[in-house]
Formats: structure tokens, sequence, C-alpha cells
């Protein structure tokens, strides 16, 4: 196709997502040097378009505008043009986007920034036409609009762009650090409780996400507290995303978010970080509720991921796309038609009923059917009078043929790389579940992709952000955070003290690479990181805060290695951004957990024969235990012992865990 095209600058990049742009007309640059100063010596604004290689959205604006001559010819006469991958390059996505929720509310990606040479923004809009749709301006007539201005009123907008940066630069000032009262925990459930759909689960109306940190959240909330609604607002929401069209149906495996309150009709593409957050959040629920159904789901995820994104290099790729060349979702629709001519017509019956197939398509998209139930399986039984178990194993035979028949379609593209931070979610996952279930398949794969990640990303005494052809970029807060998380969950696991050992010693290089001494904290990027801006986030967004996910890293390390330096960095990192989180605690729950974490914060220590080890984890693995790091010693000839230890002391040992579990729900506190 581009045989007879020619490349642009974005041809010599690595990311999957710059080289979908490298034979745009468009003569983009990578973020560098070099565009900066062209665009100083030629006094031309900066065209910034940030995006991701899986994106919908991203895929429409490139064919619509970008691979446009007539657009490219606008942008190459009159500005510098840059494509980021917000993947690549998270602290230049997350520090433009900080500005463009300050400038409009209609922010995404692609994030279109338009900018000064030095990097000062003036304007920012997510998706943009190249003509105008109803009262959204096109790129067509945007384009010469801003060189007009920039032309004959540039004082104005350098004042502007000025003006700007100094309320961002107010905004990221350091707080003043105070204590967090407890009762904030009531006034984030409250908050939660009022955005909760009561019909369909989730929270807010469409687009609707799974919002996973809400749901950690509400399971430490429930296991604290007791209160029965928090149980609920987390069950309901597990159960209708498992029956919802945002769960594939067939080859397992989420969604990123469903464009209906319903759950029915998702956006496509399937991102690592859902799958790693959601295979936790359903297996926590199983944890708690014993209800078979979450398990289930969380196992699914597991699988699927382990088919369908894991790379023969080792490790997990980024993302499966939306688009085939049939459009967005069409690998996953069907026809009324076409699955009358797949299946028996007394499996047709079954099926349709279950999955609300009919003719005219039971979705947005007309003629098309996305599978979802929307109902459990007891429910659809009763209609059919059918047993659950026999309606059950019925449909999951149908859905192997279906699955089997979806397999020679086109299939979405895989972004492969493989990413530091959120394989370290993955390596959680996997942990989690295999602990939970006793499989040794999901620990085995959890310890492989760490060992890839100390292999192949750890560098010269650095963690990498993603691997692709090699270690590339140096890695960010996030890589070494969730890593480290990883770390952790695998020892508790597996009591290897070897992942013990490595998380520490990363921590340790955490501290000195991004600490920062003065206000407390953690910034994004090291100070060897060439950034827009050194910045601290605090708040959770798709995935859990890295802030927080450090405190939690270093409250657990603290515990388990008896290191007092780590526990006291954790509290001030939890009181770096006290303010904000006492005044708007919904996006920093994550950084409530910790709070949680840091005053039930308990150790069991294990000790005994390693051969009677094996039973005693099975049972404990299937018990929610949040705030409770494990460790083990072993004792060839030795019965199992536990030590329960807080703040210091230890209980004198127990010897079953009947007593151990008494003994450690009787030391929740909340108050």
């Amino acid at each position: 196709m581009e045989k007879n095209k020619r490349p642009n600058r974005l041809i010599k990049e690595k990311s999957p997502y710059l080289l979908q742009h490298a034979y745009n007309p468009v003569d983009w640059y990578p973020w560098c040097s070099e565009a900066f100063q062209r665009a100083k010596e030629e006094n031309k604004p900066i065209f910034l378009s940030i995006g991701y290689s899986t994106c919908h959205w991203c895929h429409v604006m490139a064919e619509e505008s970008f691979e446009d001559p007539e657009i490219a010819k606008i942008l190459n006469d009159y500005f510098i043009s840059i494509k980021v991958d917000k993947e690549e390059r998270p602290d230049i996505d997350n520090y433009y986007m900080t500005i463009a929720q300050a400038l409009t509310n209609n922010v995404g990606w692609p994030l279109t920034i338009i900018m000064t040479p030095d990097k000062k923004p003036f304007f920012a809009a997510a998706y943009i036409p190249k003509t105008r749709t109803y009262n959204q301006i096109g790129l067509i007539e945007l384009l010469p609009y801003i060189h007009q201005l920039w032309q004959e009123n540039r004082e104005k907008i350098l004042q502007a762009s000025d003006e700007l940066i100094q309320i961002i630069d107010n905004l990221m000032q350091t707080q003043t650090a105070e204590n967090i009262d407890y009762t904030i925990h009531n006034a984030a459930f409250n908050e939660l409780e009022k955005r909760f759909d009561e019909k369909f689960g989730g929270f807010g109306t469409a687009p609707k996400f799974p919002a996973p940190n809400n749901l950690f959240y509400l399971a430490r909330f429930y296991y604290y507290t007791k209160n029965q609604n928090a149980l609920k607002i987390m069950t309901k929401t597990l159960r209708h995303m498992a029956w919802g069209g945002i769960f594939d149906q067939l080859g397992a495996g989420f969604h990123r978010y469903s464009t209906d309150q319903y759950w029915i009709l998702p956006h496509f593409e399937k991102m690592l970080y859902d799958q790693a957050l959601l295979i936790i959040a359903y297996a926590q629920t199983y944890q708690i509720t014993k209800d078979g159904l979450f398990i289930k789901i969380a196992q699914k995820t597991a699988d699927f991921a382990l088919r369908e994104m894991y790379t023969t290099d080792g490790g997990f790729c980024s993302a499966l796309d939306a688009d085939t060349k049939d459009g967005e979702g069409s690998y996953y629709l069907w026809t009324a038609r076409e699955l009358k001519n797949l299946i028996p017509e007394s499996d047709f019956k079954i099926f349709s009923q279950v999955y609300n197939i009919n003719e005219q398509g039971n979705c947005a998209i007309p003629g098309m059917n996305i599978l979802y139930s929307g109902n459990s399986m007891e429910y659809y039984a009763r209609s059919l009078k059918m047993e659950p178990a026999e309606l059950e194993k019925n449909i999951e035979r149908i859905n192997r043929v279906l699955y089997k028949h979806r397999q020679k379609r086109e299939p979405p593209a895989r972004d492969k790389k493989i990413m530091t931070s959120w394989n370290g979610l993955m390596i959680s996952a996997l942990a989690k579940l295999g602990k939970i279930i006793s499989q040794a398949k999901y620990l085995d794969e959890a310890e492989k992709t760490a060992n890839f990640i100390r292999e192949k990303l750890f560098v010269n005494n650095s963690l990498y952000h993603y691997y692709l052809d090699g270690a590339n970029i140096e890695g960010f807060l996030d890589d070494y955070a969730f890593f480290i998380r990883g770390l952790i969950n695998l020892y508790e696991a597996t009591f290897n003290k070897e992942y013990l050992n490595f998380a520490t010693s990363l921590a340790a290089l955490t501290i000195d690479k991004f600490w920062d001494s003065d206000d407390k904290g953690f910034y994004t990027v090291s100070a060897t990181t060439e950034s827009p801006r050194r910045i601290k986030e605090f708040h959770d967004g798709a995935i859990p805060s890295a802030n927080a996910i450090m405190a939690l890293n270093l409250i657990k390390l603290g515990t388990l290695e008896n290191h007092t330096e780590f526990s006291e960095l954790a509290d001030q990192t939890i009181k770096a951004n006290s303010k904000n989180i006492k005044s708007s605690p919904l996006p920093f729950l994550t950084m409530l957990s910790n709070i949680f974490l840091r005053k039930n914060i308990s150790e069991v220590k294990i000790r005994g024969d390693k051969n009677q080890l094996t039973p005693v984890l099975n049972h404990l693995g299937k018990e929610f235990i949040p705030d409770t790091v494990f460790s083990y010693t072993p004792a060839p000839e030795e019965n199992i012992q536990f030590h329960l230890c807080k703040n210091g002391a230890c209980l004198a040992p127990i010897k079953n865990t009947a007593e151990l579990l008494e003994k450690l729900h009787g030391t929740i506190n909340y108050k």
C-alpha cells in the first residue's frame, strides 16, 4: 500500500503507533529537540498529536486528516508537527492531558495540542474531524484560523499561554502535609453510592468504564465495615460486566469500556492493564463471596491473556486493536443469519434467548448482534425449563463452535510493546489468581514474565519502559512501582526469596531516582529523563496511581524487611497530597486504601516443613485478608507454625489456620 509513498521521519521509530503514521504526507517529527529548534528558527507553532496504536478515533483522524494531502499541506506550511505515542511517553501525555483538562471538556485520544515553540499550549482538543460536524469546527477551518492568529495576534497568544502555564503551576504547587482523619472513608463511600447505577451496576451513565480502582476500594471498605451496600455495589457491577458485551463471551477478556450504560456495546480494544486489574477484582470478590461466577471470569480472563496477548519474546503485549479492515468491532459481531447457519436450530433457540439475538440486531449497529446476556444462567434456565448446569454446558459447547469459526476472521492487530508497568500488573494478577485457586500454571507464567523483565528490561541498574526489539526508554515511576508490586505478590505466592530481595533493591533504586526529598512523594520521571516538566501524580486513572502503589510497596516491604525508612517514606507519600484527598477523595481511592493498610498492617511469619506448606497456603489463599503480608522460614523438622506480628510485637505461636484467621479478622481496625 505504501510502495509509492515517501516515508517521513517516523519510519525510524520503534513505536507501532508512530510507524502507523510513517507514510502520512504530514512532515511528522517524533518528540525531539530538533523539532522544537526548527519551530523557533522558523517561528512556527507546534502541532502536537498524541495517541496510541489500538485507538479507534486515532485511526479515524489519521484516515480523515493526516492521510489527506490538503490537511498535510497546511500543517507542513504553517506548523511543526510532532506525533507522540502516549504509551511510549506517558510523561508527555500526562502533562499535556492535565493542561487540556484545564482548557476544555473535550479530552481524550487522539489528543491535539497546539503550542508555542517553548512548549506552552494555547489550544487543546480530542478528536477533530476534517470538516465541520454539527457544532464542532473542522481541522480544515481551524488550522488556517490559528495560523492567522499566530501571524496577527501573537503577543496575545503568548500571554495567554504564559497565564495558562501559571495556572497549571499553581495547581501543582506543593501542599502542606496534613493528617487524614478516618472519616474520609465515609465521604469516599458516600460519593461512590451516589454514582452507582442501581439497575445495571457500574458508576455513572455512558460511556461506562469498569473502574477497577473503585472496586478495590469497595472490597476493603466492606472488609472493615461490613457495609452490605458496599458489597452490593461491587458484586452487582462485576456480575453485569460479566453478563455484558464488554466481556467477550466467546474468547473472554474485557473490552475497554461500554458505549452505553447497559454494558452492551463496547469500545472494542482490549488493553492489558484492564485484563490484569479485572482478574484481581473478580478473584478477590470470589474470596469475599465464594461465588463461583467471579473466579470463573477471573480464570477465563487470565486464559485469554495467556492465549492471545502473550508474545513469543516473553511477556504480554500491550493491547489488541478495536479495528480490522471491516471496521470497528467487526471481529466480534454477528448477523442472526450467520449464527443460524453455524449452529443447529435447536441450539439457536437456546442461544438466541440467552444472548438476545434478533434479526434487526441487538445493539446500536443495525443488523448486528453482540453476544450479551444481561442476566444469570439461573434466570434463563427457569424460562427455558432447564437446569442451570445443563444450560451452561450447552452454551459453552455452542460458544466453542462459534469461537473456532471466529478465528477464521481477520484478527485485530496487536501492539507488541511489552510494557514493564502493565506486565507488572499482570504478574500481580497471575500470582494472586494462582494462589487463590492453587493452580501452578498461573504462578509459572507470572514467574516467567518476572524473569523476562529482569533479564531483558533491567539494564545497567535501571529498569526500562518497554521491550520491542530490545529495551527502550528509561523507566518511569509506573514501571518501577507496578513491577515491584508484582514481585511482592509473587514472593507471597511462592516464597522464593529472590523476588523479595529484588523488590527491595528496586524500591531503594526508585527512591534514589524519583523521590522528592524537599516536598515528598515521587516524581513520574527520573532526573535524567528529558520531559516537558517533572511532575508528581497522586490521582488514579485507568490504572492506580503510581505514587499510591509505591506507598503500598514501601509499607509492605517495610514490614517484611523491618525497614523503618520505607515505612516513613510511605507515610510522607500519603500525606504529600492530603489537601486534595480531603477536599475530593474519589480520585484518590488507591491512596485511601493505603490508609487502611498503614493502620492495620500485620505480618504472618510461617515456619515449618515446606512439604506441609501447600495445604496451608491453599486454605489461606481462598481468604480475603487485604492488609496482611506473609513470609516463610523453612524448618524441616517442625510442623507448620504461624507467628502473627503487628507493630513490632508477635503473638505466641499459632498452630492451625482456623485460629490464625480468627485472630487476623479480629485485629482489623476501621476507626
